[in-house]
């Protein structure tokens, strides 16, 4: 074989290549680089980042081809009806989703990937077919369907964020980041529906809608797939963790806050609408709105450089009661306006905070049914909030003093409730149950489950568990126990989808009973 002359081919990768030249990217092409990561997060974050996009756009268009039937259309009192059938809709999804979905993406070996691309397509499908069914019955099964698909969706959504993450404390970034998508893409696909809509139909709108979401599934394949399912704690600790009160407690003030925006939005529709206020008045209420929500995706991460995701869902809170009292004194356009904006900005800025607890804290066996369970939870609050101002129609400042006092009060509850130490916890902390009247410390019990796993080769769950009870003995109040890095590492290695070896679970198993004695009440056994 002739020798390759040095003026020849260049082997690839070897020798440095010319800035501009073949094979690297020149100035435009870094410049888009910087900007696609910018927007869509770094690796392996993007494969979420871009289906999300896609998807936020469809769901958009899907809602563009309905508006309008529901409220805008008829008078208040002929709305009422329509009104409440439409919330009794939006609840019957989440009987669905909470017993079934859940379970199904904790325990599916690459549940999350399946799910997001089979809604993806599910949906494409229906609203391919529902362009035809828009003026018969056909068109509330299928409605149904598509939020049935919508709320599958989101769990799965939720659940796959931690494993596109390395470092916790970038949770309420990560979700900020697809709120912050979705708003951007749902904003275009909005203008490109209302036009498409006037020009066309409602029908060309959902068939543009299917589209997107078919483009959406080809997207998600790309999706990194667990290699296997997630450790299975014993029965008695998941049943203890998944009761943890952090996690009520938190589910409960954002249950107050999601209530409390499904009560204003209906509030502030039927009020202005009865008042007689213009078309374009709805218009800029809705749109501060909107645009509140888009500012909580920059308000989240940028107050979780200094708060906890407790202390950031206790702000939203008071802000989101403190501008409603403020409101009701006066409930002019100007305040009307200014509730509406604060009320996006809290809204989102504490989902964010929510969800990137529950994906810090809640067992990772059990975060697809942990979602699925919240998420009706909020689903529920929302419904009756809207419920209520449409049974009751309170003038408006009666409305904002409601909202007011109610989340003020739920800032406080919540706020009393919680720990006072401005401790971050670590990386895959877990919910710790409590010290049971046998007097065993909850972290003995922990370590014992522990070596009871170990003893039977379920080597994973078995340092899960240990790094678990270190935590547990560490939040007992017993201050000179640290968790150990190299035992969190392991733990979190576990978590997102890797194996340890035997001998790092022998190590890991001796670290924890060194650290929290052999009670488990701290080294010297007290």
């Amino acid at each position: 074989m002739a020798p390759v002359s040095g003026v020849g081919r260049r082997k690839r990768g070897g020798g440095p290549r010319r800035p501009g030249g073949r094979g690297a990217p020149g100035p435009s092409g870094a410049r888009a680089a910087t900007a696609f990561r910018r927007l869509f997060g770094k690796p392996p974050f993007d494969r979420l980042a871009r289906p999300h996009a896609l998807i936020a756009a469809a769901d958009a268009l899907f809602g563009v081809s309905l508006a309008g039937s529901l409220f805008f259309s008829v008078s208040v009192d002929a709305a009422r009806p329509r009104i409440v059938l439409y919330l009794l809709v939006t609840m019957a999804p989440f009987a669905i989703v909470a017993p079934l979905v859940g379970p199904f993406v904790d325990r599916l070996p690459g549940g999350q990937r399946i799910l997001i691309v089979l809604t993806c397509v599910a949906r494409g499908i229906v609203c391919l077919n529902l362009a035809g069914e828009l003026r018969t019955l056909a068109f509330y099964p299928l409605a149904f369907s598509i939020l049935v698909l919508g709320k599958t969706y989101s769990v799965a959504k939720n659940t796959v964020v931690p494993r596109l993450v390395d470092d916790p404390e970038g949770l309420v970034e990560a979700n900020s980041r697809l709120s912050r998508l979705a708003t951007y893409t749902g904003s275009v696909a909005v203008v490109v529906g209302v036009s498409l809509l006037n020009l066309a139909g409602a029908e060309w709108v959902l068939r543009g809608g299917s589209g997107i979401y078919l483009v959406a599934a080809l997207f998600a394949l790309r999706l990194p797939q667990a290699r296997r399912p997630a450790p299975i704690a014993p029965p008695g600790v998941q049943r203890r963790e998944l009761r943890a009160a952090a996690l009520r407690r938190a589910a409960s003030a954002m249950g107050t806050l999601r209530g409390g925006v499904g009560f204003l939005l209906f509030l502030l529709a039927i009020g202005l609408k009865r008042s007689g206020e213009p078309t374009w008045f709805f218009g800029a209420v809705f749109a501060a709105h909107a645009a509140g929500g888009f500012a909580g995706t920059f308000v989240a991460p940028f107050a979780r450089r200094f708060l906890r995701e407790e202390t950031l869902l206790t702000s939203a809170l008071a802000v989101v009661g403190a501008v409603s009292l403020f409101a009701c004194v006066g409930p002019g356009r100007l305040a009307v306006g200014a509730v509406a904006l604060v009320l996006g900005t809290g809204a989102n800025a504490g989902r964010q905070a929510f969800d990137s607890l529950v994906q810090r804290d809640a067992p990772d066996v059990e975060r697809g049914r942990l979602f699925a369970r919240f998420e009706t939870r909020f689903q529920l609050s929302w419904v009756l909030g809207a419920l209520l101002a449409v049974a009751t129609e309170p003038p408006l400042w009666a409305g904002f003093l409601i909202v007011g006092v109610v989340t003020v009060i739920a800032a406080l509850s919540y706020r009393r409730a919680e720990p006072a130490s401005g401790k971050i916890p670590v990386a895959g902390d877990r919910a710790r149950p409590p010290q049971e009247e046998t007097g065993e410390p909850a972290a003995g019990r922990l370590l014992r489950a522990a070596e009871s796993l170990a003893a039977r080769s379920e080597l994973d769950a078995a340092v899960v568990l240990a790094a678990t009870s270190v935590d547990a003995a560490a939040d007992a109040g017993l201050d000179r126990i640290e968790p150990s890095a190299e035992l969190e590492r392991l733990r979190r290695r576990i978590l997102g989808g890797a194996t340890v070896s035997p001998e790092q679970a022998r190590w890991a198993l001796a670290h924890a009973r060194s650290v929290i004695g052999p009670s488990g009440g701290g080294p010297a056994g007290r």
